[in-house]
């Protein structure tokens, strides 16, 4: 129980977690009907988690991350950025239906997004500076890569989607962005 009482909360709560049940049972991300793999394949991901990622974190990280620090991060430590992969896209298929719905109980939905965003920013920002070998293995691998930045876009799609609606809560600007900005240079 995520403490929702609005049923537009509860039915969007619902559905974000079938994504995840869907996307487990496929091995494959599912968005808007398909399923990318290579969803939570270890081999396929960094192996850097949330345990070992704390090191990194600076203050002004923690205050990107909104209450993604405290209830994630610090929650689940074996969680990787595959799993905020995951995280994200099935927030990104379901806020947009909050904010259509039910815009005025937007804002804890749309501070979970944003700080998934800022985390796999994090993320690779700690993997290009002190996990180059990790860092360089994503950046040549094709399908981690094409559903990382396939998930990410989704992500400000759906920010953008909810802020032309006028939920000023939803202004992607304000999130980290540099490394993820790095990561899609490379090729």
């Amino acid at each position: 129980m995520q403490g929702f009482r609005d049923p537009i909360e509860n039915l969007a709560t619902v559905v974000h977690e079938l994504i995840h049940i869907d996307s487990a049972s496929h091995q494959g991300y599912l968005i808007e009907g398909t399923h990318y793999a290579p969803y939570l394949t270890p081999a396929a991901w960094p192996t850097l988690n949330n345990s070992t990622l704390t090191a990194a974190i600076t203050p002004t990280d923690i205050t990107a991350l909104g209450p993604i620090y405290r209830q994630y991060i610090l929650n689940a430590p074996n969680n990787t950025i595959a799993n905020e992969l995951d995280e994200i896209n099935a927030y990104t298929q379901t806020i947009p239906f909050i904010c259509a719905n039910a815009p005025h109980q937007t804002a804890q939905h749309l501070r979970a997004l944003t700080g998934h965003i800022a985390l796999v920013d994090i993320y690779l920002r700690t993997l290009a500076k002190s996990f180059t070998n990790q860092y360089h293995q994503l950046t040549r691998n094709q399908t981690s890569r094409g559903a990382l930045e396939t998930i990410i876009a989704n992500g400000y799609t759906a920010l953008n989607t909810c802020y032309r609606a006028g939920i000023l809560e939803a202004d992607p600007r304000p999130i980290p962005k540099s490394s993820t900005q790095a990561f899609a240079a490379t090729k």
